[in-house]
């Protein structure tokens, strides 16, 4: 099993199927996408996608849409597709901050009560988003979608069921080796494209898989193994 952790599935219109069957050809074969609006919340459920819902950072406090009202359905949403809430979190090149903190506590609140991931989303914030969840101290997977961050960032969620989800950019790091090693053995390592909020494609998940096996010193087939124990564990977690 190749779950991309992290994509906007409603963002691609009308080459969806096209990207699409050109992601299992590379194996991929699970999607978890992501609903930001109450019209992509409709559009998911609609389609039958893993996707999880939630109000991101970038949406400001006088929007275009009710956020109680979407909070809500997201808490009435029985769909056997909805599998968790995201990506939420906070954005610290936004100035409403504690706006963005009240959002935030909702919904991990709701998380909780509905015993679903969280998939976060944190620019500058791991130690604000840190503070925020000591407080509630929750039992459910959270994942750290597009992680760019450190040793240090992985160790401070040492205690939580944390998980960091990476696409190309953290290749880029100096240090990527260290990071990627970490998470491997500590088996806190999932993958994500992004796509095609960072314009790219749906199948790029592979070729990060393979870069990161290149990092890592090990064979392909044996990132391959571990992620595919990865996405059991966390989607059979999820399913039962």
């Amino acid at each position: 099993m190749i779950i991309d952790f992290h994509c906007h599935l409603y963002d691609f219109g009308k080459t969806l199927s096209e990207e699409i069957a050109k992601a299992k050809l590379q194996g991929i074969n699970k999607w978890i996408s992501t609903a930001l609006t109450p019209d992509e919340f409709q559009w998911h459920l609609k389609k039958g996608f893993l996707f999880v819902a939630g109000i991101h950072p970038y949406y400001l406090e006088n929007s275009e849409f009710n956020f109680d009202s979407y909070l809500q359905n997201i808490y009435n949403c029985s769909d056997e597709s909805f599998w968790g809430i995201g990506e939420i979190g906070l954005d610290t090149r936004n100035k409403n901050l504690e706006h963005q903190k009240t959002i935030f506590i909702k919904q991990v609140k709701i998380a909780m009560e509905l015993d679903k991931p969280i998939i976060i989303h944190s620019v500058k914030s791991y130690y604000e988003i840190f503070k925020i969840l000591k407080t509630f101290n929750p039992k459910i997977p959270i994942i750290f979608h597009c992680f760019n961050g450190s040793n240090e960032i992985v160790d401070l969620y040492k205690n939580f069921n944390a998980y960091f989800s990476i696409n190309n950019q953290i290749l880029r790091k100096k240090n990527a080796g260290k990071i990627l090693e970490k998470l491997y053995l500590s088996k806190k390592l999932l993958f994500e494209t992004d796509a095609n909020y960072q314009r790219k494609d749906l199948f790029n998940l592979r070729n990060t898989l393979n870069q990161v096996a290149v990092k890592l010193e090990i064979q392909v087939d044996d990132i391959l193994s571990y992620y595919d124990e990865m996405c059991k564990k966390l989607y059979e977690k999820k399913s039962r």
